[in-house]
């Protein structure tokens, strides 16, 4: 809901400082995307989050997807997105 987008906005602010000065791209976030994403292919991520499978691809390249975007893939990939975001936490799920 809108604490968790406010939540997650919260910390990519608290991490990178003002909105425009936030890069536009997390090539670490990619690796860590592709990663927990294993042997599932881009279209059942996709599916499971309700994106498109370019827009998983985009973000495997470490392009950062919105707030909203963001929780949903963390969610299907079982961690959370600070995770995604900086490599902080372990997954929450297995």
């Amino acid at each position: 809901g809108i604490y968790q987008n406010v939540k997650t906005l919260s910390i990519i602010i608290l991490m990178f400082g003002e909105r425009d000065k936030m890069p536009a791209r997390n090539p670490k976030m990619g690796e860590r995307i592709r990663a927990r994403r294993g042997t599932r292919t881009l279209q059942e991520i996709a599916t499971a989050a309700g994106i498109s499978p370019s827009h998983v691809q985009r973000y495997e390249e470490g392009r950062i997807p919105r707030g909203d975007i963001l929780e949903k893939l963390a969610a299907v990939l079982g961690v959370s997105s600070r995770y995604l975001l900086t490599g902080e936490n372990a997954p929450l799920y297995k």
